[in-house]
């Protein structure tokens, strides 16, 4: 069994005489609280390499200034927390593709507005939108029959354009329902508006998140004011990848790469964080296996005044 403390939600192991500290931050975290449980000591020490090996994948570059240290992501050296961050970390978890998603955060990390980078993402997810390898997004849109604008019909949008207006004249107030903007969405937005009895066609756009302006409140927030896009083709058949290619396309390759070779094998409570339930046994049975009264060879540590940790009224080891 290896020897381990559990302690304010922080894993401290021995493993051949080096302490290896494990936080809830830690993309194998559940995984390794689990296979400690069940005296699984070689399964530990494979999910801590896959945290690592995680991480060097992450590192080897192709980000921008998004990097990983210590399970915790990173955008240009300050730790980000958000909605994004916790859904790459469970994509990760989990061994689904998610270089896309990091490249996506320093995409949106460059968007100048705050308020836009705190809206894009959850527009994202309640929309079904897609990101593409290279961290931007597709998007739909509806124009008329001679690949014009709905609104004014003046703006071409054939395929292969990049259609864009200063940033500084969209409106970024989205309390202000209808306003300047080039809009976009997904498709419960553009059927909205757009007829295919009267030959209106939907195409698909791809945005970078930095041109992200404002979602406004009207209408269920089912649109998106940005100030560029590119217009990819006409759509077909509904987007359903998990990652496209960065024009757009399926991908042929496989998207979840190789970036953790291993012969581990996960079981559906393994992809579940679990409460840990009756785990107290299992401090008495570490402790035991030392000499709990002078700490000897005991991964605890003591305190400024010397005090080493005690059990709180559960019966746990903690300061």
């Amino acid at each position: 069994m290896i020897p381990f403390t559990f302690c304010n939600d922080i894993l401290s192991m021995i493993i051949d005489g080096k302490i290896h500290t494990v936080t809830p931050e830690h993309v194998s975290f559940g995984m390794i609280k689990r296979a400690l449980r069940n005296n699984e000591d070689e399964k530990v020490i494979k999910l801590l390499d896959m945290g690592r090996a995680i991480e060097e994948f992450v590192n080897e570059g192709g980000q921008g200034k998004v990097f990983m240290k210590d399970g915790e992501v990173y955008y240009n050296n300050v730790v980000v927390h958000s909605s994004l961050v916790d859904h790459i970390k469970k994509m990760m978890y989990e061994n689904f593709p998610f270089k896309h998603l990091l490249r996506f955060l320093d995409h949106l990390h460059n968007n100048p507005s705050y308020k836009s980078r705190q809206e894009l993402w959850g527009f994202i997810q309640n929309h079904g939108l897609h990101i593409t390898e290279d961290g931007c997004f597709l998007a739909y849109k509806a124009i008329r029959n001679n690949w014009t604008d709905k609104w004014t019909g003046l703006i071409n949008n054939s395929v292969g354009q990049i259609v864009k207006v200063d940033r500084s004249q969209v409106n970024d107030d989205h309390n202000v329902h209808c306003s300047i903007g080039l809009h976009v969405g997904g498709l419960d937005y553009v059927t909205t508006y757009g007829n295919h009895s009267s030959g209106d066609r939907i195409i698909i756009v791809k945005v970078d998140p930095v041109n992200a302006v404002s979602v406004p409140t009207d209408a269920n927030f089912l649109k998106l004011r940005v100030c560029e896009y590119e217009v990819l083709r006409e759509y077909e058949d509904p987007l359903d990848k998990m990652v496209y290619t960065d024009e757009g396309e399926d991908l042929e390759e496989d998207p979840w790469g190789s970036w953790y070779d291993t012969d581990i094998e996960l079981d559906d409570e393994d992809l579940e964080d679990d409460d840990w339930e009756n785990f107290d046994k299992k401090y008495v049975e570490h402790m035991d296996k030392y000499n709990v009264k002078n700490h000897t060879n005991c991964p605890c540590k003591t305190n400024t005044d010397g005090y080493y940790n005690k059990r709180d009224s559960k019966g746990k080891f903690c300061r």
